[in-house]
């Protein structure tokens, strides 16, 4: 059985959301998965697992320190393992430039923790007005509004895709399967 490590950071709960669907749909006949919190301490080795899907959200134009945190302590084990990476942020459901924004800031990370993973793709998140305090709500409407997005406060507006989700999911179970064969699967470009 094939065994993959899925890594998230999370501000709001949408990466978190996005990594337990992950989670479900790597967990079949032939795979399991495990979940980490990039939050919590974990200083294991990788060598138990087949392949590793981290996951970080986006904010102040940067990814949680606790995901590089974790990228820079397991940089050598990720480099042996068919591995891939989603950014979950407002940008990549915007205009092209705001999707370009959104890559930028990824490979900036990439940069920063000197990793490459496999594939990468930019994911759209969610505004969650009904968690946000008086104050970062009416910043937030401001920030949407200018993006061209949903700015009813009375509730939140998940701008995620599910079946891009799904692609990307697949697409690494395949790379897992056949990893003793790389040549077998190509890997995609970078998405945003």
């Amino acid at each position: 059985m094939k065994k993959v490590l899925i890594v998230y950071s999370t501000s709001e709960g949408q990466t978190r959301k996005i990594a337990h669907y992950i989670a479900q749909l790597i967990a079949d006949q032939h795979f399991e998965a495990d979940l980490l919190d990039a939050s919590t301490p974990w200083d294991d080795s990788l060598s138990d697992y087949d392949g590793a899907i981290l996951g970080g959200s986006i904010h102040l134009g940067r990814h949680g320190a606790d995901l590089t945190r974790f990228v820079e302590q397991h940089v050598d084990d990720l480099g042996q393992l068919p591995t891939a990476f989603y950014s979950v942020s407002l940008s990549a459901a915007g205009v092209r430039s705001q999707r370009d924004d959104a890559k930028r800031v990824m490979n900036d990370f990439f940069a920063r923790v000197d990793w490459e993973p496999d594939w990468s793709e930019c994911i759209a998140g969610a505004v969650k007005y009904r968690k946000y305090n008086w104050l970062k709500r009416l910043l937030m409407k401001t920030v949407v509004y200018f993006a061209g997005g949903d700015t009813d406060t009375s509730h939140d507006h998940e701008y995620t895709d599910w079946e891009q989700i799904d692609s990307f999911t697949l697409r690494f179970k395949q790379r897992v399967r056949f990893a003793e064969q790389p040549s077998r699967i190509a890997s995609p470009p970078q998405s945003c």
